[in-house]
């Protein structure tokens, strides 16, 4: 194998025939020969696009998952600003009607 390489080699670069052929068809052989593919070569192909097609899916699950928990994490933040919200309103008014009745309390004392 070695011995047909250096005599590729030797063709190609005295601008002779490619590959040293002697055939006037070398071009049809040269599609022919491209034509028979390695069936090892498919199926790593075949392997690599499955495994880029696996990764996409990964990627797009972790991005749903991703989406859904930021909006679950959204909605747990705005229920608590809404009950803090609610808190507060409650201590207002609690305040308020404290200080009514103490105005009250006061006007009743005098």
């Amino acid at each position: 194998m070695a011995k047909m390489d250096e005599d590729d080699e030797m063709h190609t670069r005295k601008g002779l025939r490619r590959r040293g052929r002697k055939n006037k068809y070398y071009n049809q052989i040269d599609l022919e020969d491209d034509q028979e593919i390695d069936p090892d070569e498919v199926s790593d192909k075949d392997a690599d696009l499955q495994i880029i097609k696996e990764q996409e899916e990964e990627e797009e699950a972790l991005r749903k998952m991703v989406a859904a928990s930021s909006k679950k994490q959204q909605e747990v933040t705005a229920a608590r600003i809404s009950k803090l919200d609610q808190e507060k309103l409650t201590r207002e008014q609690r305040a308020e009607r404290e200080a009514g009745e103490l105005k009250l309390k006061q006007q009743q004392e005098a």
